[in-house]
């Protein structure tokens, strides 16, 4: 059997197997490297001196893992499910830093400005786009979630998080299948399609309707819809919406697209100015 030389290092695998629960690297460690994500999902935490915990991020495919060689790493990272990780090339590596340095802004200003539900609403939506699997009635998230592992996502309690989910439940905003499982359903008109080049279903998939609802409410992403202030630009107001079950379907809204293409004087070369 060959000896290992002295100060010769190994080279890196190929790839690296992490397995659920086992951390790659804890905070404070020395980093010896970065690592990119191929497969699996694995979060980064951080624990304050007093103790209290926050989940940075939750890291997936294309993510960076890590610090660089001889840099004290900020978090620790543990697998959330078997994930497989491989070297970064050099070349990646500020681009990738990059990234990891825009979601961690991004996560910040949540924190500051955003009130608990929304952040909860804006993490499950998160983790539904990047890790779910699509449903006939909306996305399923492929993590088991405790609720205070969406605490630490979100920088709440968990008390907070509960009354979030079940606000969210009532309102129709979410589904919990049970302990950790959750499905975010499909928005109104998301499955709508747009077939005809600069023309799109108005607001509500309808006609040119308007809900019968205040016109003010938060979706999915935290944010609240907004009535413009009238102007002279301002549209007229449009009628009220039929009832959610008799709304216009897909081909109702090819029909509206034909009908305005006919107005507009469009033929197969274009649309009139």
């Amino acid at each position: 059997m060959a000896e290992r030389l002295p100060g010769v290092r190994e080279p890196l695998p190929l790839t690296l197997a992490v397995p659920r629960g086992r951390a790659v690297i804890r905070q404070g460690d020395s980093g010896s490297g970065l690592w990119v994500v191929e497969s699996g999902a694995l979060v980064a935490t951080i624990v304050a001196p007093d103790g209290h915990m926050l989940a940075l991020d939750v890291l997936g495919t294309g993510d960076a893992v890590g610090e660089p060689a001889g840099q004290e790493s900020a978090a620790t990272v543990r697998a959330l499910r078997l994930s497989r990780l491989r070297p970064v090339d050099p070349v990646d590596v500020p681009m990738l830093l990059a990234a990891r340095a825009a979601r961690a802004a991004a996560t910040a200003l949540d924190l500051a400005w955003m009130d608990v539900p929304s952040r909860v609403r804006h993490r499950l939506d998160d983790l539904a786009t990047r890790f779910g699997l699509a449903l006939e009635t909306g996305t399923r998230i492929g993590l088991s979630l405790t609720q205070e592992d969406l605490a630490a996502l979100t920088g709440t309690s968990r008390e907070s998080v509960n009354r979030a989910l079940r606000a969210m439940e009532r309102a129709d905003r979410l589904a919990i299948e049970g302990r950790g499982r959750y499905v975010v359903p499909r928005r109104p008109g998301a499955s709508v399609p747009i077939t005809e080049a600069g023309l799109r279903p108005p607001p509500g998939g309808s006609s040119g309707c308007r809900s019968s609802s205040s016109g003010r409410g938060p979706s999915l992403d935290g944010r609240s819809g907004h009535t413009p202030a009238a102007g002279p630009a301002a549209r007229p107001p449009r009628p009220p919406c039929p009832d959610r079950a008799t709304r216009p379907s897909a081909s109702s809204f090819n029909r509206w697209a034909s009908t305005e293409r006919a107005a507009r004087g469009c033929t197969s070369g274009g649309c009139a100015a």
